[in-house]
């Protein structure tokens, strides 16, 4: 099974589904019915619940697991959890076994169809205990689910004839953005002051994070055009770190607010474990991007990911000197520290929709350049490199833009002393030439509404500019 993250003041925890850290909102009725559906007489079943990312599967079903494993009377609980991408184990015929009802969740189902095969082909042939149901959650269905629907009738497996479609309306039913926002805003600071409680953050932090921090990222937010629930999460969060963190209300764009707190968070942990003068904010940040992109389930392959992603980082400059083991080791340590696995691998990642960001940032800084140089690595290993396309492909609301104060050309050469938060920054003597940035990716300031230093009220809730 995968396990929730461990509580941590980043953006990844707040924003992740399975914290559960805002209240589920607007489909009552339709964890009702999959509830129903988890309670039918078949003995095993299989179902899929489909909508946009940013939608709300992954909190809807968090939800449905949370209400079956905590039964209350005389009913019998639930065994239930999400299935992990990779597990340890493979032997699915033990969960066949369960002398408890079981309810199995499978995240971006498109993605995994042979390991969805092989799980319901055990579930199948050694089907001996409880009840079993199996919840795929996807983006849309395609043709990946008639074609499994077909595949699983040659195994005889359930009625197979239920798909939940969640909808950017649903988690609107009976409130308004405005509420879904003012709520979020709620949660989030009260459970960043249960982290600083629990002595997390540093002496940067206020002592009192409010819930009433003022608009920056969601005024107008009640006259926004109807959107998934996670632009309103995302809006409320930039609020509350804003207000927290001064600094973070200079950028334009509510995510970039999220990627600065990411930022900070990282950079804690690196200071916890590196030693004095050798932290290098753009090196961390394609650290986490190679983290992101490659995965890793050994050690070996830990190291291999951060050598690869060293000298990507370094590309352009020549021969350079490689890092040492003791090196390696260090930057393993910190990506571990900061992105535990939660399903036995050796590490995780950033997770969405900050991923999707944050490696838009970084290969935009390098040239786009990043993700070729990283791949083609003699380092990585074949399954490394062939993950990358479909199963880890992120998503992430409104326009991806690379940091506004960040240009490729304030990159590190190798021998310079490292940057740091207030230090100097040691421009490189060969430049990369600047990607183009759309018209639609920051202010254009030259119509109206785009002349002031932040972004216009109504295009910081996820909305597209003008073209």
């Amino acid at each position: 099974m995968d396990t929730p993250s461990d509580p941590k003041l980043s953006s990844t925890y707040l924003l992740d589904p399975r914290s559960q850290v805002t209240e589920l909102t607007g489909v009552s009725e339709l964890v009702q019915r999959i509830e129903r559906w988890c309670k039918g007489t078949d003995r095993l079943d299989v179902a899929a619940v489909t909508g946009l990312g940013g939608t709300g599967k992954s909190r809807l079903v968090t939800e449905v697991l949370h209400r079956l494993t905590t039964t209350p009377g005389n009913e019998r609980p639930w065994s239930a959890g999400f299935l992990a991408d990779h597990p340890s184990h493979t032997e699915y015929q033990i969960l066949a076994a369960s002398s408890y009802p079981l309810l199995l969740a499978v995240d971006l189902a498109e993605t995994r169809l042979p390991q969805i095969r092989d799980l319901m082909t055990a579930l199948a042939d050694f089907h001996d205990g409880a009840a079993v149901r199996v919840l795929l959650l996807a983006r849309g269905h395609g043709s990946w689910w008639p074609a499994l629907r077909r595949h699983l009738r040659t195994r005889d497996v359930g009625p197979r004839q239920h798909a939940f479609a969640l909808t950017p309306d649903n988690a609107l039913e009976g409130h308004t953005a405005e509420d879904i926002y003012v709520a979020a805003k709620v949660a989030f600071a009260r459970r960043i002051r249960l982290l600083q409680q629990a002595g997390h953050g540093d002496d940067t932090w206020p002592d009192r994070i409010v819930a009433d921090a003022p608009r920056l990222y969601g005024e107008g937010i009640e006259h926004a055009a109807p959107q998934p629930v996670i632009y309103h999460h995302i809006a409320a969060l930039a609020d509350v770190l804003a207000h927290a963190n001064p600094e973070f209300a200079l950028n334009d764009h509510p995510m970039e607010v999220l990627l600065a707190n990411e930022v900070e968070y990282v950079r804690r942990i690196a200071e916890a474990r590196l030693p004095e003068g050798i932290i290098d904010d753009e090196l961390l940040r394609t650290l986490v991007a190679a983290q992101f992109l490659a995965g890793v389930r050994t050690a070996q392959q830990g190291r291999a990911a951060v050598r690869a992603s060293f000298d990507a980082y370094h590309s352009g400059y020549g021969i350079t000197a490689p890092p040492d083991a003791r090196q390696l080791a260090a930057f393993d340590d910190v990506l571990t520290a900061a992105y535990p696995a939660t399903d036995g691998a050796h590490w995780g990642a950033v997770g969405e929709p900050l991923a999707a960001a944050w490696l838009a940032e970084v290969e935009a800084e390098s040239g786009e350049e990043f993700i070729e140089a990283f791949l083609q690595h003699d380092a990585l290993a074949t399954e490394q490199r062939h993950q990358t396309p479909q199963h880890r492909r992120p998503h992430s609301p409104g326009p991806a833009r690379p940091r506004r104060r960040r240009p490729p050309s304030r990159r590190r050469r190798p021998g310079t002393p490292p940057t740091t938060r207030g230090a100097d920054r040691y421009r490189r003597t060969r430049r990369r030439p600047r990607p183009p940035v759309a018209h639609q990716s920051r202010g254009c300031r030259r119509r109206p509404c785009c002349r002031s230093r932040r972004r216009p009220a109504h295009l910081r809730v996820g909305q597209q500019p003008h073209r």
